[in-house]
Order: structure tokens, then sequence, then C-alpha cells
């Protein structure tokens, strides 16, 4: 089984029965306009123990993880209010931004007080709560697909379409929506050589912040599938997407490309794709800090 030993001491790895996995492949599909999905999207894919457990009733595990986010985000905004004054100031986020994914600067510090400030030049915990939000990414609605086996894609999977040309802190967001429980902090490393045990020793950092901060042939959604390709898991220069869950509890999780190119699953299929939806997922909005996250919502067929 494919779960190491977290390298944090204080970190505990998860032991699930079966080694999640996601799975990123750039689809080919249609939808309603008549444009070819092929051109646009990519298909993000993730199979979890708790996707099967849960599968007659989705909506109140995915309730549960972002109560726990909401709680979460409560005990972070006290903490950093260590002053007790229920708003924090400039210094008081800036100790916080490393923690929630973002470069700390100056310049990152202004753009979130004009867009967040609660009128008295700090940040309430409700602002402070819309910032998290549209920077960890927004709650999505999920359902699950076990007919997915044509595509090699076996169990329970859940599924998320997301531009090609999205930049790759898109997809973070979107793993960090796809994983079925709440998720304090989330990365994604690379394999320094063959790593067949996930051995966290072995592997350095890719991509841990929402903002640009990746080489250039793994910028895009796009460009991550296609060199997911190149590489299993357990190679040199694999991915492994680190999942901390909320209490300290490390998951390493294998980040697979799929090539496939048979005929669409049913399962698959998505016809129903409004306009707003499908700028959304080719990235031609204008988003603040990462909103609306290249994708507009996790979608899923079957049963």
């Amino acid at each position: 089984m494919l779960l190491a030993r977290a390298a944090r001491p204080l970190a505990r790895a998860r032991a699930l029965s079966s080694t999640p996995t996601f799975t990123l492949h750039a689809f080919s599909d249609g939808n309603d306009f008549g444009f070819g999905r092929g051109a646009q999207f990519c298909m993000l894919n993730l199979r979890h123990d708790a996707l099967f457990a849960a599968a007659k009733d989705p909506a109140t595990l995915y309730a549960q993880k972002y109560e726990a986010r909401r709680a979460r985000i409560k005990r972070l905004f006290e903490k950093l209010d260590s002053l007790e004054l229920g708003a924090l100031d400039r210094a008081a986020l800036s100790k916080g931004l490393d923690a929630i994914g973002l470069p700390a600067s100056p310049e990152r510090l202004d753009r979130v007080f004009r867009r967040f400030e609660s009128g008295s030049g700090n940040l309430k915990l409700a602002r402070f709560e819309e910032f998290l939000i549209e920077t960890w990414g927004f709650p999505l609605h999920v359902e699950f697909s076990s007919e997915l086996g044509s595509m090699g894609l076996g169990g329970t999977q859940a599924i998320a379409w997301v531009g090609r040309t999205v930049p790759a802190h898109f997809l973070l967001r979107a793993l960090r929506q796809l994983w079925p429980l709440d998720v304090e902090d989330i990365a994604i490393l690379r394999n320094d050589s063959a790593n067949p045990d996930l051995d966290p020793q072995r592997m350095t950092l890719h991509d841990r912040t929402y903002t640009p901060s990746v080489g250039k042939d793994t910028a895009t959604a796009g460009g991550l599938a296609r060199t997911l390709l190149a590489h299993k898991p357990t190679d040199k220069g694999g991915f492994i997407v680190r999942v901390t869950a909320t209490g300290g509890d490390v998951t390493y999780v294998p980040l697979r490309g799929l090539r496939y190119s048979g005929a669409k699953p049913a399962a698959v299929a998505n016809p129903e794709v409004t306009g707003v939806e499908w700028a959304l997922r080719s990235g031609l909005t204008t988003v603040g800090l990462g909103t609306a996250l290249g994708l507009a919502s996790v979608i899923f067929k079957g049963g």
C-alpha cells in the first residue's frame, strides 16, 4: 500500500484500506455549443475510500467537510487575533499568509485589504472567511460515478473539469475541493528519485501556493496533464499530492496521468454546460485572488 510515514514529526500518516489516487486526463468530449471539450478541458478524478462509503449520501459528507472548514477558519482567525480585538490588522494577517498558501508581501496585503477590509481598515471574521473561501476555493456540489472502468478508473470516482489553459494553482484548488475531508494544507510534490514506497524524504515541493509559482512545462492544467503521462507517481519525476488534514494527519496521494482515446463513457457525458460554466472552465472570466477557480463545479454522473 502506497502510504508513507509523514516527514514532519508531529504529523501522522492516515491509514486507508486502499490507496487514494488523483488522475488528470486531457479528455476529449463535446458540449452544448458544439465546441470540442478536447480543445479546452481536462478531467480530474479522485478515488478515495470515503467516496465509496458515502455514495448513498454524498451531500452529508461534503457538508460536514465545509462545516469543519468554517470552524477551522474561526480558529485560525482567533489565533492571528492575539490581542483579541475582533479584527485583524495588516501585521496580524501577514503572520498567517504562508499557512493560508499565499506568499507574504506588502503588495499582497494591499490587494487583500482593498478587497476585504471591513470598513475600519481591518478584517473582521466574516470578511476573513470570505477571503479564505475565495483563496482556497468555493464549496462544490459533488456526486459520484462507479462506471469509468472502461477508462481504467476503477471504484467510485469523483470527477471535476478544469480548463486546459488555466494556471496550475487553479488545479491546486480543485484538488483541495475534491478531497472529501477537511484540508488544512495541500501541496504537489515531486520525486527526486524512484520512490516505490512514496517516501516523503525522496520528494521536493513542486507547488503549494495559490499564485503562479511553477515552471513553464507544468504552468497550466494541460501542461501538467501532458507531463504526468511521462512519469508514473513512483518514478523519478513522478508527482504526489500531500494532503494535510485538520489535526495533522498527512496522506501522500499519487497523481497520475491517463492515456485514453476510446469511446466516451456515458458517466462523463456531462451534456448540460451553460455559457457561464463554459467561460469559467476555460478561464475566460476575470477573477480576483483566484476566485471562480477556473472550474465551474464538480460534475458527476452515474451511481
